[in-house]
């Protein structure tokens, strides 16, 4: 069973969402839901899935989702695989406070400044040494311009299974598809 988290201003139908669902079509279930744009709200609304799905999750996050794939590997040992991850969105969003257009659609939310201290909280919350390297794999583009991948690696000091490094991806990571034809052969 696998749950994509999709990022910042984006939604349950992003394009990684739906290549996931594509490349484990007939073999595993895969989900990709809209999540609160409110940090706690997205929190217990992953928590209910994970109750809702217990047993063999993995959650794949894509930047602001790989923040919250990140706190539940290290909160709850959930295996995660994390795309160009924010590690502190509470800075990263915080010139976005305010109305905010969803990504490729004309669709408006309101991001509030208690959102960015919900974030602050959360990574608060996350501590490296509890995470279970073979069940975290870093995907990473060496371009990317939002997110340092050399600050994720620093950031989690080994605490990492496997390490999925593009040259030239960018920080929507172009190249998932051919990603996963590569690294998980079905």
């Amino acid at each position: 069973m696998h749950i994509y988290l999709h990022g910042f201003a984006s939604s349950g139908s992003a394009e990684k969402g739906k290549i996931l669902m594509d490349f484990f079509a007939g073999r595993e279930k895969v989900i990709s839901p809209d999540f609160p744009d409110e940090p706690f709200g997205a929190i217990r609304a992953i928590e209910k899935l994970l109750t809702e799905y217990a047993g063999q999750v993995t959650l794949w996050g894509s930047s602001l989702g790989g923040f919250y794939a990140l706190y539940f590997a290290s909160v709850k040992g959930i295996k995660s695989v994390l795309i160009n991850p924010a590690l502190k969105p509470w800075i990263g969003l915080l010139d976005f406070v305010g109305t905010v257009r969803r990504n490729k659609t004309e669709d408006k939310f309101e991001w509030k400044k208690e959102y960015i201290s919900q974030l602050e909280i959360i990574g608060n919350d996350i501590k490296v040494e509890k995470i279970v390297p073979e069940k975290l794999t870093l995907m990473l583009a060496k371009d990317d311009v939002l997110l340092n991948y050399q600050d994720t690696l620093n950031f989690l000091k080994g605490y990492y299974g496997k390490l999925i490094l593009e040259e030239n991806s960018g920080h929507e990571l172009r190249t998932f598809e051919e990603i996963l034809k590569r690294e998980y052969p079905g």
